[in-house]
């Protein structure tokens, strides 16, 4: 089983962040640092949330491309 490990910065305004928490948008498509495009599971967010959205650098851990866990570094 391979582990990979992704850092993603993320800026979600508080009107978009609305759209995936709703339910109406499911999957956040965002580019890792090294350039790779990576879908994610917008619940995979919500812990996250704030009043202004989803602000910060999170990483991402995948083991043979399946959530394993997420976590905001800043």
């Amino acid at each position: 089983m391979s582990v990979s490990v992704h850092y993603l910065s993320l800026q979600i305004s508080e009107q978009e962040w609305l759209r995936y928490y709703a339910g109406e948008a499911t999957h956040i498509y965002c580019t890792d640092t090294n350039g790779k495009t990576i879908s994610i599971a917008a619940r995979h967010f919500r812990p996250f949330t704030t009043r202004t959205g989803i602000h910060g650098v999170f990483k991402l851990t995948l083991r043979s491309n399946q959530f394993v866990s997420l976590n905001q570094v800043y």
